[in-house]
């Protein structure tokens, strides 16, 4: 499930390749269908052993049975310049006008003016919205129709139909031994915890105490809402960090623009700058009012990864023990705030700890 954002951010998403968290490079895909760079593939299957096994689903892979995504590779290049007009504010530097229409013959964004110029015309040309759809229908027809042949006879897709399988690839930080660079060191902050919580001496842990603590009320202090942040702030890059003690009851956990409010009540949404997933009721949401969307969840999960990529303006929930992706915003508004890690704990002795 992932977040409502605009068609880049969701292009951007599915031309994103799980393991090295940027844009694929030399596609390739497993008998088993999914989509990884060859060598991101092949440095993971060095590490792993004699037996690699692919990093989503751990079915084993055979090196000879890879098959080029070149279908994948060319969406990619689409993605890429779409990424980049867009990083220029969506608008078209020839005309100053907004890119609103994709070219199918030239495979680039452009304006109302580019369309009715000599330069495209007889051109097949698509609303920006629409080119989006289009891909992610044609992934969505191949997935069902690779699951159903699959299901019948593991050997039986060939692999051109597998390599036009644009699976959805959301920031998952955990399937490379090499990961660790994205793997931030996150510590409380002491100064911003509410005077409910108890922080741990090593400042790793958090928990609901009994009565409220004589803290000074310095202007960092959250007063309102039970919450304490990181001590790291992010501005750019992705990162990722995990967090124990998800099976507990009244929580949140994400990320949180430095300008949340701290002495008075503050909606857990994106409006309050607010990026979360948490636990009320015993059921598991993401903090994306009105609806709050149930999370995927098959069982209890023990730890929750939390993944920012600042750039891509996207904040990912993961289950951690198995890579299951929970939920994604998309498309959210940093407003170039540095971002810090969150944590909300509403429950006499719920606990939090940071992995």
């Amino acid at each position: 499930m992932a977040g409502s954002g605009g068609p880049v951010q969701d292009l951007c998403a599915e031309a994103t390749c799980p393991i090295c968290l940027d844009y694929f490079k030399d596609p390739v895909t497993t008998a088993c269908g999914h989509d990884f760079c060859r060598g991101c593939l092949s440095r993971y299957s060095g590490v792993v052993g004699s037996q690699p096994s692919c990093p989503q689903c751990r079915n084993a892979v055979q090196p000879r049975s890879l098959a080029p995504n070149r279908k994948l590779a060319n969406f990619v290049e689409i993605t890429k310049k779409l990424s980049l007009q867009e990083g220029k504010w969506g608008v078209c530097e020839k005309h100053q006008e907004p890119l609103k229409l994709f070219c199918k013959e030239d495979q680039t964004p452009i304006c109302v003016v580019c369309d009715r110029s000599r330069e495209h015309e007889n051109h097949k040309v698509i609303p920006l919205e629409e080119a989006s759809r289009e891909f992610k229908d044609m992934r969505g027809t191949l997935q069902s129709s690779e699951k159903m042949e699959t299901s019948e006879n593991p050997l039986a897709l060939p692999p051109e139909p597998r390599s036009r399988a644009l699976e959805y690839c959301v920031v998952d930080p955990v399937l490379d031994v090499n990961m660790d660079q994205f793997k931030a060191n996150v510590t409380l902050d002491p100064d911003t915890a509410h005077p409910i919580l108890i922080l741990s001496e090593d400042l790793q842990s958090v928990r609901y105490g009994a009565k409220l603590q004589d803290l000074p009320s310095n202007p960092e202090r959250f007063s309102q809402r039970p919450s304490v942040m990181g001590c790291e702030g992010f501005t750019a890059g992705r990162h990722f960090w995990e967090v124990v003690g998800a099976s507990e009851e009244g929580w949140a956990v994400g990320v949180a623009r430095k300008s949340v409010r701290r002495k008075n009540y503050f909606p857990l949404s994106p409006e309050g700058g607010i990026w979360a997933v948490g636990r009320w009721e015993g059921e598991y949401r993401a903090c994306d009012p009105p609806n709050y969307s149930l999370l995927p969840l098959s069982g209890e999960p023990r730890k929750i990864r939390v993944a920012l990529n600042y750039e891509g303006r996207e904040v990912s929930f993961f289950e951690a023990d198995t890579g299951a992706h929970l939920y994604t915003f998309s498309g959210a508004s940093f407003s170039e705030q540095t971002l810090f890690p969150f944590f909300f704990l509403q429950r006499n002795e719920t606990h939090l700890r940071i992995s």
